[in-house]
């Protein structure tokens, strides 16, 4: 078979290289990205149920840190969760695949969409973004000059002032002395004032008594959150959000990758025709539920008032765990949207049934 080409060196362009030479090691492989580095500055996290169970054997060589747990803090509720937690570093996903697989790395390249036979380019332009919603964030990732004696993730803590949207610091303790502090936003705006939301998580950090020592770096993101669903047109194998799998609710597209690729590796042997029927069909069993993420997309932007979005979701950590690692994962069934949507909703019900159309 002739070599392939995947164009894009982040997440997804990794993960498809790392799969694809697992299964077929003979393969012959080109990955090609348009800077001179490999994944950018992320931390990627997931849910154990986000994975299908065939792809850990590649998978968790490249998990940076994992965790058997979880919580949350709302202003009414604190809860726990035993679901196991990861997250992927991208210097050390970087490092790795660079390591796994030097022949195959081309930085500084670039691949047209009409050339590549894989297409891992991250998100497409957003052209109006009044059908969006957006989780923007500035993260630090800091050391503290003691042990700062946080276990697992806190996934939510929603106890701050309720500005700009629906607002909860996200916390990762990679070891005893290390943090990413992230101040998350629901918000209408994609905007980011990043020296103001530093500020914040420094003080954050203060009034949890972690005293910082040294910043070691800092990531920042906005992520379109559809409200709509809008017909677009994408390349037959193109990964995550080139291929506009992004989690409506979550942003997140790493559920969706795992599926994708799992989807590959399953034919009986590499062909570019297989993959697309493959991929084409899976593809239309991620995007079944959406329609009803960006119906709750709908109701906590547009119907909810900003500084009380936050209680749609205080709402729906409540529901039982197996049902919210579903929802993570985009396999929610349909028991769970009415288990979700039982009961008064969070937001005024005549806005609510409002979001219930498609149409702006």
């Amino acid at each position: 078979m002739r070599t392939l080409t995947i164009a894009g060196g982040g997440l997804s362009g990794c993960l498809l290289l790392a799969a694809l030479k697992h299964r077929w090691p003979d393969l012959s492989l080109q990955l090609m990205e348009k800077s001179n580095q490999l994944c950018g500055e992320h931390t990627w996290s997931f849910h154990h149920d986000d994975v299908p169970a065939a792809c850990w054997p590649w998978l968790d060589p490249l998990i940076s840190k994992k965790w058997p747990g979880y919580e949350v803090f709302f202003p009414k509720h604190h809860r726990k969760f035993d679901s196991p937690y990861y997250s992927i570093k991208s210097r050390d996903l970087a490092q790795k695949i660079t390591t796994l697989f030097p022949q195959e790395i081309h930085l500084k390249a670039q691949v047209s969409e009409q050339k590549a036979d894989f297409l891992a380019m991250g998100w497409p332009a957003r052209k109006q973004a009044r059908y969006y919603g957006f989780q923007k964030f500035v993260g630090l990732e800091i050391k503290t000059e003691k042990p700062h004696g946080l276990k697992v993730p806190i996934l939510k803590d929603v106890r701050q002032a309720q500005t700009d949207g629906y607002r909860f610091f996200y916390v990762l303790p990679f070891n005893e002395n290390e943090l990413l502090i992230e101040d998350t936003y629901y918000s209408n705006s994609p905007d980011l004032d990043q020296d103001h939301i530093c500020e914040e998580i420094k003080n954050y950090a203060n009034q949890q008594g972690w005293k910082i020592s040294q910043i070691l770096k800092t990531e920042k993101g906005s992520l379109p959150l559809d409200l709509y669903g809008f017909e677009e047109t994408f390349s037959p194998l193109a990964l995550g959000a080139a291929a506009g799998l992004a989690h409506p609710v979550t942003g997140y597209t790493l559920p969706a990758v795992l599926q994708q690729i799992q989807s590959l590796l399953e034919v009986s042997s590499p062909d570019i025709d297989l993959w697309r029927k493959q991929i084409s069909v899976k593809n239309q069993q991620i995007l079944k539920p959406y329609s009803y993420y960006r119906f709750l997309n709908r109701m906590m932007f547009k119907a909810a008032t900003p500084s009380m979005r936050y209680k749609v979701l205080e709402r729906f950590y409540t529901l039982p765990e197996d049902l919210i690692q579903r929802f993570y994962g985009g396999r929610t069934t349909l028991r769970d949207e009415f288990r979700i949507l039982l009961g008064k909703p969070p937001v005024p019900i005549l806005k609510a049934v409002r979001e219930f159309s498609d149409l702006p």
